[in-house]
């Protein structure tokens, strides 16, 4: 610990640790060892657990709008795409019907 503090239930003996939760200080006989943390008290590795159990719910759960967001990614670079030869035909060969773009493909033919 860079910084020497002290038991919040014991003010005169040195902490060993901080709670996993509320950050307050523990000394060895305070502090409660779990599988996800140390903490302060009971309430404290309860808040945590049930929060960690929410947060993998969560994760669980698919994430329709990214399914979405990615379609329309891919529509909006297709117009890009689309608008981009557009420009080209027009200003570069001079095309300014389809008929004469058609007849300009067919021309490699």
């Amino acid at each position: 610990m860079a910084e020497k503090g002290y038991c919040i239930n014991h003010p005169l003996v040195t902490a060993v640790a901080r709670c996993k939760n509320c950050m307050k200080q523990v000394c060895r006989d305070c502090q409660m060892k779990t599988d996800i943390g140390i903490f302060c008290s009971e309430a404290c590795y309860l808040q945590t657990k049930n929060y960690l159990a929410r947060q993998g719910a969560y994760d669980k759960k698919p994430k329709w709008h990214w399914v979405v967001s990615k379609w329309l990614r891919r529509l909006v670079g297709l117009a890009i795409l689309i608008a981009i030869i557009e420009a080209v035909a027009y200003f570069v060969l001079g095309i300014t019907s389809i008929q004469q773009g058609i007849d300009w493909i067919k021309s490699f033919f």
